[in-house]
């Protein structure tokens, strides 16, 4: 082989490594441009995330508040039903005869 023979070999060879090259850096571009819209895409989801999260929390807070409030309710509703009752037997057992006594019949 002679020298220029080399030399337009050598010149073939440094055109495709070039292009290569040229090939790889593109792709790298490429790929820092979908990893960088992935970032952005895992953010803007990790914000609606921390919103709904946020939002479901305060409805749960304000349902457990609501339930607290009806079960104090409940239990008022409870006590005057008890008293109520209550009041209704002292009431018949306050109109009943002693016991010994006979019933009247009318």
């Amino acid at each position: 082989m002679s020298l220029e023979s080399e030399l337009g070999e050598t010149q073939c060879q440094l055109v495709e490594v070039r292009d290569e090259l040229a090939k790889t850096r593109s792709l790298l571009r490429t790929q820092v441009a979908i990893a960088g819209s992935g970032q952005r895409e895992v953010e803007a989801l990790t914000a609606k995330l921390d919103r709904a999260e946020e939002s479901h929390t305060v409805r749960l807070n304000e349902f457990m508040r609501l339930l607290e409030e009806r079960s104090h309710q409940m239990a008022s509703l409870e006590k005057s039903l008890a008293a109520i009752l209550q009041k209704r037997e002292d009431e018949v057992s306050f109109s009943k005869p002693a016991s010994g006594s006979q019933p009247t019949r009318e």
